[in-house]
């Protein structure tokens, strides 16, 4: 019942496709049901295989990345969903957004950090600090960079997995030539062009692999929600890019032995 607990640290905003829970049975056998909300457009992963418009796909950022603020800084302690990923975000009719499955999310401490044993999530979407052996730690920049990885998938409609190097590209052309490279070839180029600079940028920074180097995620929402003018990509700093990370599968990583 860890969505339940969730819930009652939610306040009172939906972010979540579950809406409550009941129960029913006998004293011996009582049956637990968690009541989810209608998602008629299914799930982002589905919609981005095929030709998303380009006002869905910018109004489906700001939303998730809505969601995750209100998590990470709006709610009574810190929560961290920790498996961010299309098709964990579902869409209602009107393509809104709605986080779903919190079966690995967490309420913090204090300090918005939690120590983990055994790596969870799904790889490819994973902060890449956390996959390691030993103990290590879990915070809400790994969220940001999970949010990071699915801003740069929105923006250019491919999956972590297919290893494109946007450093690589980002560093031959102009500035207008790299968003043109880059921008999901399923738009046939019909997008706002500083709206996917903007969201390839922000992708860019909330998947660094440096931790420290990742916005959190009320300063990361400024640049989508506030106009913040960005600086030219040619002079942001150079990393490894978000779909740089190896990965052989997308296989959620559900152990037992993580610390919880």
């Amino acid at each position: 019942m860890n969505l339940v607990e969730l819930k009652g640290w939610c306040c009172s905003r939906d972010n979540s496709a579950c809406i409550g829970f009941c129960c029913c049975g006998c004293r011996q056998k009582v049956k637990r049901f968690l009541v989810y909300e209608l998602v008629p457009n299914g799930d982002l992963e589905y919609h981005l295989k095929n030709v998303l418009p380009w006002e869905k796909r910018y109004k489906i950022a700001k939303g998730i990345g809505s969601a995750i603020t209100y998590l990470h800084h709006g709610c009574k302690r810190c929560i961290l969903h920790r498996d961010i990923k299309p098709s964990n975000i579902l869409l209602d009719d009107e393509f809104n957004p709605k986080l779903g499955d919190f079966g690995l999310s967490r309420i913090t401490g204090k300090d918005s950090t939690m120590l983990m044993t055994t790596a969870i999530g799904t790889l490819g979407y994973m902060d890449p600090q956390c996959i390691k052996d030993g103990e290590v730690e879990y915070n809400c920049r790994s969220d940001v960079y999970s949010f990071g990885i699915v801003l740069l998938e929105i923006a250019c409609g491919k999956k972590p997995r297919e290893q494109i190097q946007l450093e690589e590209l980002r560093s031959t052309g102009t500035e207008a030539q790299f968003v043109e490279n880059v921008a999901d070839d399923k738009l046939n180029g019909d997008y706002n062009r500083t709206e996917m600079q903007r969201l390839i940028f922000l992708g860019l920074r909330c998947s660094h692999p440096v931790g420290q180097q990742r916005p959190y995620m009320k300063d990361a929402m400024k640049y989508l929600e506030d106009g913040i003018e960005l600086p030219a990509i040619t002079e942001r700093q150079s990393h490894q890019g978000a779909y740089g990370t190896i990965c052989s599968d997308e296989q959620a990583l559900m152990s037992p032995g993580a610390v919880s």
